[in-house]
């Protein structure tokens, strides 16, 4: 009888040992996909595979996919894509590399699902809103996020109809005009 429940025990640290190693070969796994995932996302996109860790980090979430690529989409007045694959989107990071190799933009958490029009100009409200810049050719030595400040969340983010000039308003702090 005492040998029996022997075995049991056996058994059972046996048992325990196979679930740790299925669950590191499963997290092992997983942070394998996300790495090919920022891999896959920095060969598609103007950004480095540490600034997609850095943008992880600060939004708390892993690396999607990229819904909009400005050099594959129209942004136009006449035809706006944009528009079309942000709205009714969350958890959404904006990535902006401008002519001289500048890269910044913004993170919107709330869900995109006003268009701004006149006279109501709707806004989106965020307190979880940034801004930030992952490279800025010398003038910050690394990158910077810059939370939403209170008193303008009520206005993170700003979608405009297709005939307006600007594509989006990230706060105050950056503007988009629509190509063209």
């Amino acid at each position: 009888y005492v040998k029996k429940s022997e075995i049991l025990v056996t058994l059972k640290e046996a048992e325990e040992i196979e679930r740790k190693r299925r669950e590191e070969a499963e997290e092992a796994e997983r942070k394998r996909r996300e790495e090919e995932n920022r891999k896959m996302i920095a060969t598609q996109s103007n950004i480095t595979v540490d600034q997609a860790k850095q943008l992880e980090t600060w939004c708390h979430l892993k690396c999607g996919y990229i819904i909009f690529d400005s050099t594959k989409h129209c942004w136009s007045k006449e035809n706006n894509e944009f528009r079309k694959k942000i709205l009714n989107k969350s958890k959404v990071c904006i990535v902006i590399e401008n002519e001289d190799g500048e890269i910044f933009g913004c993170y919107i958490n709330s869900t995109i699902d006003k268009v701004c029009q006149s006279p109501d100009w709707k806004k989106i409200k965020d307190e979880h809103a940034f801004v930030f810049n992952l490279e800025s050719k010398g003038r910050h030595p690394t990158p910077m996020k810059f939370d939403i400040k209170k008193e303008k969340c009520d206005r993170a983010f700003k979608l405009h109809l297709d005939d307006y000039d600007h594509l989006f308003y990230c706060g105050n702090d950056i503007v988009i005009l629509k190509e063209n």
